[in-house]
């Protein structure tokens, strides 16, 4: 219906599981993607150019999986430096920052959202709700404030 839900399993273990609800869109964008790349012909892969089936939305140049790393160097950090380029000429300064600090400033907008720690573990792939409850469970004082339903020592109460 409104969701959909891609499955990965070729996972180290058990806590790297995450269902992740994605909206139709993106679903239907990410099915439209080729599912062949062109491998060229080399010493290690004899035969010349030609195409080779693939399931991996992360992929190298020969359709395997992108390595952490290799990911990283290749296409992530291409990305962030071509977007904050972008945004600083015009005149936006954006943080490069790493998949992980993007990981914990999600769970942290998640928090503040009122998103409840069970779906941020759950979204993130955090096994432990206590220290996820240490890290992003405290609130800022505002959100601690309207919570209770005090207001502002500067406003008046209605």
């Amino acid at each position: 219906g409104k969701y959909e839900v891609l499955v990965s399993d070729d996972l180290k273990n058990g806590f790297r599981r995450r269902d992740i609800p994605i909206p139709r869109y993106l679903y239907d964008l990410v099915q439209d993607l080729p599912r062949t790349v062109m491998v060229k012909g080399s010493i290690h892969r004899p035969g010349g150019p030609h195409a080779a089936a693939t399931d991996y939305l992360f992929r190298n140049s020969i359709g395997a999986v992108f390595s952490p790393h290799n990911w990283s160097v290749n296409v992530y950090k291409r990305f962030m430096r071509e977007m904050t380029q972008y945004y600083a000429d015009q005149g936006i300064t954006i943080p490069m920052l790493t998949p992980h600090e993007l990981r914990h400033t999600a769970a942290t907008l998640w928090a503040l959202n009122k998103v409840d720690l069970y779906t941020i573990s759950k979204l993130g792939g955090w096994s432990d709700l206590k220290m996820l409850s240490k890290v992003y469970g405290h609130s800022d004082v505002e959100s601690m404030r309207d919570a209770l339903g005090y207001t502002k020592p500067d406003q008046k109460s209605g």
